[in-house]
């Protein structure tokens, strides 16, 4: 038996997958917070600025949604680009 996943059941699971994200990011930034070391406590939020906003590391993030990126500027059909949605997020790599 075929499932139809409507667009408000895709659009319900990337917002659950952005704040699953989201709750990651802000744990980790209470566990650098609360470190033990000094130097970590008193540094990470330049030193996180420093790494997000590294070149190698935006493209190692880049290259990872590449293959996304490019079916979607490259296919023609919106329901194609839906169908994507419906599979996606994935664990991990591109669909």
């Amino acid at each position: 038996m075929s499932q139809v996943t409507t667009l408000k059941e895709i659009v319900h699971e990337l917002l659950q997958a952005l704040e699953h994200e989201r709750c990651h990011s802000a744990a980790m930034r209470l566990l650098l917070m609360r470190s033990s070391d000094v130097r970590t406590r008193a540094t990470w939020e330049s030193d996180l600025a420093k790494l997000v906003s590294d070149p190698e590391l935006k493209k190692v993030a880049h290259d990872e949604l590449r293959p996304i990126y490019d079916y979607i500027r490259e296919v023609g059909d919106e329901k194609a680009v839906v169908e994507l949605l419906r599979k996606w997020p994935t664990k991990g790599k591109a669909n």
